[in-house]
Order: C-alpha cells, then structure tokens, then sequence
C-alpha cells in the first residue's frame, strides 16, 4: 500500500499519520495572453507581472500540477501544448495534440493531463512522464470547458455546439453518459456530486445533480463563460463576458449578486484559502483582483493582449491533496495544528484501490508554514 502527498511518498501499512509543514515558495497566477501568444506571471503578493513567457499561437487553458512546478497552456492555433517549467519560467516541451485544444486539466494524481480539441471534438489523454497522448476519446462538437470529478475517475466536457456535457469514464475510457444543459455551454465544475455548467447563450447556470440526474438553472448576467465553486461547495461563481461581471451565487437558497470587475470578463480562478478572486479579462487585457470578504474588485493588472484563461499556483502546494493507492478506503482526517482547525474526509469503497482526496475541497485553510496533520484509515489492498 502506497501513499502519495505531492512531492513525499510513504509506505505504510493499515493506519497512517503524517506531519507536514507547509513552507510554500511566492504564489503566482499564470494568464495565457491569445493574440500575444505569452503568458503573462503575476506574483500575487504585489500584485505584479514579473515574467511573460512565450508559447505557441493563440494560447488559452491553463493547468499544472499539484506540486505546483509544471505549467500546461494549450495552443489553439499551432495545436499543442507548452510544457512550462514554473520555477526557471521557461518552456521545457512542446506537445503536438489535436486541432483546436483548448481545455487542460492535471489529474488528481498528476499521472496524466487531459486536453479538449475543439475542431476535432476530441479529449486527448496525455502522460505526463513520456509526454506522449496515450488515448484519444470522441466527445460532443466542440467541447471547450473541463471538470473531473474529485475522485478522478471522470472527466465532463462542455460542448458548446450542440448544449450537452460529456461524461467520460477514464477506467473505461469512453463517454458514459450525455447530459443535456442550456445553449452553448461552456464552463463545468465539479464538487462532490453537484455539476454546474455554465450556458452562455441563456445567461443561466445549470446545476446538476449528479446522483439521480436531477436540474435547475439559475439566471445569471450576460455571456456566463467561467465557473467556480468555494472549496466548501456551498457558492458558485461565474464570469460573465458582456456584463464584465462576476455572478456570486449561494447554492443553498439560489440568491445571487454582481461584481463588477473587468470587460470581457472569461476565466476566473479562487486563490486556495478562497480569500481573493481573480478574473481573466479579454476586452480590455487585464486581470481584475476580487476581495470575496468584501465582494470587491480591489485592483487590476495590466497583461498581454485578451487573456482568456488562468490558473492559481501556491508556490510548493496549489493544495494539500494525495493519493491513496492499494488500499480498502475508509477516512481521512486533515487539521491545521496552527490554526486548530480539522477536517474529516469520508472515502468510498468504490474509490478503491485508488483514493484521491483534497483537504481544501472540504473547507480546510492551510497558509504558508502551517502545520498539516494528515490520518488516513483503511483495510490494505493486495
């Protein structure tokens, strides 16, 4: 039986405890810039760009690993994938993939990256050690917005073309399922068994339950793109392009409020405490920086010309999450001895012989030179 915290790994049998310091390098936002073909670093400490990188055409999704120092940005126009270094901020590979990627997203285990391919409406399945796509699945036309589900067992695709989502089973390595939603949608979100889809032409949010197949559609503002959730599952948040605003929606009893932020307002990204909020604006190139206490749009940053997507990196860990491998799940309990806060993570038995579990999904706030607590419990698998 093995277990997997980014960067450590144990061996251990039956029961495990860990004490982990959290000691995290500068956190940085990396913003794919389309028609620059860079990419824009912010170190969101001051709140400055400090590199711009340069990858291929017309750059657009961003995705990295859970140890925070490998970067994915599709290339829409010379259909790869930029493989970036994020401590020396250079690019270390180029991946050709399908036509039209757009889409990125790591798996829990960083084992893999999965890339949607807009013209040929197809999901590569990339491996991250060769570097090599290894599967190449059919979706729906035009699938632009990734989700996996928090087990990673699978992966939901937006496609925009004909107002469905795909449900991929990355076992069985096939759609397993085809969920209809609004018009043209294009943002999807997972947390626990709640999908939330975004539908860019009704100005609505789908929420989905996952369970029984059960929806309901909340209004939003114009052109929602981008979709969230709070690591605690109970908000959403969404970018709205048209309006240049943020639509803050508390799940629970649908209420929903507007922050003004950028124009032409696309990807969105949470810091991991959930503290700030940062949009991705393509109309006037800049990033906007959301306080969530105040439900503010505090600052903006200056980029390259019409960002599109971009991704949060805590430097050292984007967020305390590991994999269990051969064995029977049954719990994990995460605490922040800094902070005396704890959490209890209940696994199921069909997550076996691979668990995969995420502290701050289930609300757990860990800053830089914590202290992190980790029990996990189970049965060992042969």
């Amino acid at each position: 039986m093995k277990i997997y915290l980014p960067g450590i790994k144990f061996i251990m049998i039956l029961f495990l405890f860990l004490l982990v310091s959290i000691n995290c390098q500068a956190s940085n936002l990396f913003v794919p810039n389309f028609d620059d073909n860079t990419v824009s670093v912010i170190n969101v400490d001051d709140k400055t760009v400090i590199k711009t990188i340069d990858v291929g055409i017309n750059p657009n999704g961003v995705a990295w690993n859970s140890n925070a120092t490998t970067v994915y940005v599709t290339n829409r126009g010379s259909h790869d994938v930029s493989v970036i270094d994020a401590k020396s901020m250079q690019v270390i590979m180029t991946i050709p993939v399908g036509n039209g990627p757009l889409g990125v997203i790591s798996a829990p285990d960083d084992a893999y990256i999965y890339v949607g391919n807009v013209i040929d409406g197809t999901v590569n399945i990339i491996n991250t050690a060769t570097y090599d796509v290894e599967d190449t699945i059919n979706v729906g036309l035009f699938p632009i917005g990734l989700a996996l589900s928090e087990n990673g067992r699978y992966l939901f695709t937006a496609n925009v073309a004909e107002a469905s989502v795909s449900m991929i089973d990355l076992k069985k390595k096939k759609v397993v399922d085809t969920l209809a939603v609004g018009r043209q949608p294009h943002g999807v979100a997972v947390y626990k068994s709640t999908l939330l889809v975004t539908n860019a032409e009704d100005e609505t949010l789908s929420i989905i339950n996952l369970d029984d197949r059960s929806s309901e559609t909340v209004p939003v503002q114009k052109w929602p793109v981008g979709v969230a959730f709070h690591p605690t599952g109970d908000t959403a948040y969404v970018a709205n392009r048209d309006s240049g605003t943020v639509s803050v929606i508390h799940l629970p009893s649908k209420q929903v409020k507007h922050i003004p932020v950028g124009q032409g307002s696309v990807g969105l990204t949470l810091s991991p405490e959930a503290d700030w909020l940062y949009t991705a604006n393509m109309f006037d190139s800049t990033v906007s920086v959301v306080n969530l206490h105040a439900l503010m749009s505090v600052k903006t940053v200056s980029v390259g010309q019409s960002p599109i997507g971009l991704g949060f990196m805590q430097g050292g860990h984007q967020a305390i999450r590991g994999v269990v491998d051969q064995l029977q799940p049954r719990s994990v309990f995460c605490e922040n001895k800094t902070t005396r806060k704890r959490v209890k993570i209940k696994l199921k038995k069909d997550d076996y012989p691979r668990a995969y579990w995420n502290c701050a999904k289930h609300g757990l706030i860990v800053n830089r030179g914590d202290k992190l607590e980790i029990y996990i419990k189970g049965r060992a698998g042969s």
